[in-house]
């Protein structure tokens, strides 16, 4: 699947992703200064693969550089800023 959310002619966050019966795996390039906003009932692993972002999970924050690696819990509600000056890339494993 390829999805792309555009922004006055400028695609701001693109996502890739394959799904398995209990496993998905995405990929997310965001541009600087993107939100993302959502909540899963499934838990989420994953890795910066490139720039910063802020991880925004039920009300508590963290900053997350490149190399960088977070969870995110059943049932959380979440979102990612960019804070890079440059997109941000991300690899989430959801299952």
């Amino acid at each position: 699947m390829y999805l792309s959310y555009n922004d006055n002619g400028k695609d701001r966050h693109i996502v890739k992703s394959i799904a398995g019966t209990d496993v998905k795996v995405t990929y997310e390039k965001l541009e600087p200064g993107s939100v993302t906003d959502h909540s899963d009932p499934m838990e989420h692993m994953g890795r910066v693969i490139s720039g910063e972002v802020e991880l925004v999970v039920n009300d508590a924050s963290k900053v997350y550089h490149s190399g960088e690696t977070y969870r995110i819990p059943v049932n959380s509600r979440c979102f990612f800023k960019v804070v890079s000056e440059v997109p941000a890339e991300i690899m989430d494993i959801i299952s």
